[in-house]
């Protein structure tokens, strides 16, 4: 079972107030109620109350001040303060996972609000009902409420709150995987919140759209707006933002396989959440704490956060964060294989996902408890938890759990002996694997085309301005002299180079673009034809392995299983080499460093990989991409087979215009006059860095370190 890293989306709504607010406010407030007379002040003292409380996750002290507050304002007839109580109630439901509650009272807010003509708290309310939608993974009514906040808000002028809408609607698209229109609404969002100088708004606008960028894969971009979002939170002193993105920044040193520094975030977050009175903030800290301890095998420590994870959740009442904790408490128990205590959890998490509604939550349980009684052996129960899974993700839109899915239904069909329809689901697996993959590199492609094509305009107008100059000179120069004749022969000469010139780029373009499209086409040829019947081969191997009862035979599936699923790896690569959206230094780097995290993910040796935060959009050519990666390749793999090294490290960096890629292990080194004993290896790295005017050198650093080097730009 995957590991869930839990990252802290800002939803910057109504219901989500702002942290910083502290035990003195809450006491001074409750003394001016002490000789405050039965009227709106009153009112609005014992709701502000309430959202202190709130803040501070006192989530019973909250309801009681805004039941409070709402049986003054009835009796005084002061529907301002009767809607924000309503608004209160609804926020504390939605904490604690009552949905329906909520919506009734926000509900109510809003109906007040409408009746009194305060625009700008219906598009608060609006939001609000549109944020318990999207919880609740009913997305046609979540964006039917935010585009009438929107236009709401718009027509109030309130542009906070339509920064909210704005903010939420980004949400959805980010849960349906539509990354591009997700970014779109941050981005105006974050443009809004700088209009307004709302520096919290820019803040949290910065670290959801670096979520956005963690789940693209795109880590260089989602730090950097992590940063961005960090440094305005401590300018401002706002904790729970620090805290926030502390929590972001050790998602991506995990993805990166950085587990030191992924601790050093966590336990960073941890202690300004502890700092605050952040329970759900702690709780999400010991949740990422645990995880790295399950990646790193250590199921214990893994269990102990999670269980102090799930206390607090019960303490505050977070529904949605108890069916986490008992999921991922589910998921340890069954990399123990201590199946019974898994299920147990697991159904636990699904029926509170069921109480609340959370669509979500339910498609995430039906497809782990469908893989559990795969292990099971209950074929039947198996087939009907993920058949059940797999179409309501599809329904919401649910991406991950959709490929998720359809691998887990792979490999029932393959044990059950439906072995073609295991092929189609596998299929379908990949199909959604590679869709998820590929976002954020044609992503990244459109706005390429669209800085180049910004460049190009640019460079034309400035062609074009020399050009009227230059023709200004020319006719002065003419009147001075008076020879038309002359200038106008020059001008036809000068048109005719230009015209000859035109063609020939012309030719020469065309010729690149035949290139590249039969690059492309070959790519996808490779991708569609060899690539599905070496997938073929090698499930129909595994299943010669679990069928034959001959040594012999099965032995031979084992070899063609071995050599299909290297020529698949193979084949890959050059698919990667092949394909022009591939021809940039960034794509480069990424296709690197996801291939060494994998090439060594099942090894002895553990891989520390450091790569810029920010590359520049630099276009690099099919044959530097191939000698570089191959250069790397063998460097990785004379680590495995050769160094006998427990650690390993890959630093990527850019010193000017070049890029340097460092490989260093603990190994026991390379004796000095050994060199042959690598073969022919270290004499192709040195010739492929040669054949793109590289450098490469090997030398013993306490093991050896690797040093390959290219001009780039």
């Amino acid at each position: 079972m995957k590991v869930k890293i839990i990252l802290a989306t800002i939803a910057l709504t109504v219901i989500f107030g702002a942290y910083g607010q502290n035990n003195s406010v809450i006491d001074s407030l409750e003394n001016v109620l002490k000789t405050a007379e039965e009227d709106t002040i009153k009112v609005k003292s014992l709701n502000s109350i309430s959202n202190q409380y709130y803040n501070i996750s006192e989530l019973e002290k909250a309801l009681q001040y805004a039941e409070s507050a709402l049986a003054l304002a009835d009796k005084i007839n002061y529907k301002r303060g009767k809607a924000n109580a309503y608004n209160k109630m609804g926020n504390f439901y939605v904490r604690t996972g009552n949905y329906p509650k909520a919506l009734e009272n926000h509900f109510k807010a809003l109906k007040i609000r409408e009746e009194i003509g305060d625009k700008s708290g219906s598009g608060g309310s609006y939001c609000n009902i549109g944020v318990i939608y999207r919880i609740q993974g009913n997305y046609s009514e979540a964006v039917k409420n935010l585009l009438l906040s929107i236009k709401v808000s718009e027509e109030s002028g309130n542009k906070k709150f339509l920064s909210n809408g704005y903010t939420n609607l980004a949400n959805i698209y980010g849960n349906q995987g539509n990354y591009p229109k997700a970014l779109e609404y941050h981005f105006s969002a974050l443009k809004i919140n700088k209009e307004i100088g709302n520096k919290w708004g820019i803040a949290a606008s910065y670290n959801n759209t670096g979520i956005i960028y963690t789940d693209q894969g795109n880590y260089p971009e989602a730090l950097k707006n992590y940063f961005a979002s960090l440094k305005i939170s401590e300018e401002i002193g706002d904790k729970k933002g620090i805290a926030t993105s502390y929590i972001n920044i050790g998602s991506i040193y995990i993805d990166q396989g950085n587990y030191p520094e992924a601790l050093e975030n966590f336990f960073a977050c941890l202690k300004i959440s502890e700092e605050i009175g952040d329970k759900k903030g702690i709780s999400s800290c010991y949740i990422n704490i645990a995880n790295i301890y399950e990646i790193q095998g250590n199921y214990p420590k893994a269990l102990e956060y999670h269980f102090s994870a799930l206390k607090i959740n019960k303490e505050i009442g977070w529904r949605v964060g108890i069916a986490i904790s008992y999921n991922n408490i589910g998921s340890i128990y069954v990399n123990q294989e201590k199946y019974p205590e898994a299920s147990k959890n697991y159904s636990i998490a699904l029926k509170i996902n069921e109480e609340i509604d959370n669509k979500q939550g339910i498609a995430d349980n039906y497809q782990r408890l469908g893989l559990l009684n795969i292990h099971l052996g209950n074929f039947q129960d198996a087939r009907k938890y993920l058949d059940d899974g797999l179409a309501l993700s599809v329904k919401i839109g649910y991406k991950s759990v959709i490929q998720d899915s359809y691998e887990s239904l792979s490999r029932l069909d393959s044990v059950e002996g439906n072995f073609a329809q295991s092929l189609e689901h596998y299929k379908m697996y990949t199909l959604y694997k590679d869709s998820l993959l590929n976002e954020e590199s044609n992503n990244q492609i459109s706005r390429l085309k669209i800085q180049y094509e910004t460049e190009k305009k640019d460079r034309e107008i400035e062609l074009l301005n020399k050009d009227n100059e230059l023709q200004k000179q020319q006719l002065e120069k003419q009147l001075l002299i008076r020879n038309g004749m002359i200038a106008g022969t020059m001008f036809l000469i000068i048109l005719g180079l230009l015209v000859l010139r035109s063609i020939g780029l012309r030719r020469k373009l065309e010729k690149q673009e035949i290139i590249v499209q039969e690059r492309n086409r070959i790519s996808a040829d490779l991708h569609d034809d060899f690539g599905s019947s070496l997938s073929e081969i090698f499930l129909l191997s595994d299943i010669v392995m679990q069928e034959t009862k001959s040594g012999q035979a099965k032995n031979a599936a084992i070899k063609i299983a071995d050599n299909s699923k290297h020529l698949l790896k193979g084949m890959g690569e050059i698919i990667w080499v092949l394909n022009s959206n591939n021809d940039y230094l960034e794509s480069m780097v990424a296709y690197i460093r996801r291939y060494a995290a994998e090439y060594f993910e099942n090894s002895a040796v553990k891989l520390k990989i450091t790569t810029p935060v920010n590359l520049a959009k630099i276009q690099i050519s099919a044959e530097h991409r191939r000698n570089i990666f191959y250069a790397v390749k063998e460097a990785l793999h004379n680590i495995i087979k050769h160094a006998q090294a427990t650690d390993a490290e890959m630093k990527i960096k850019m010193d000017k215009k070049v890029l340097s890629i460092i490989i260093k292990d603990n190994g026991i080194g390379m004796p000095k006059g050994e060199l042959n004993r690598f073969g022919n290896g270290m004499t192709n790295m040195q010739s492929r860095m040669t054949s793109i005017k590289g450098e490469f050198s090997i030398q013993n650093y306490k093991g050896t370190m690797v040093t390959l080097k290219m001009p780039v730009g």
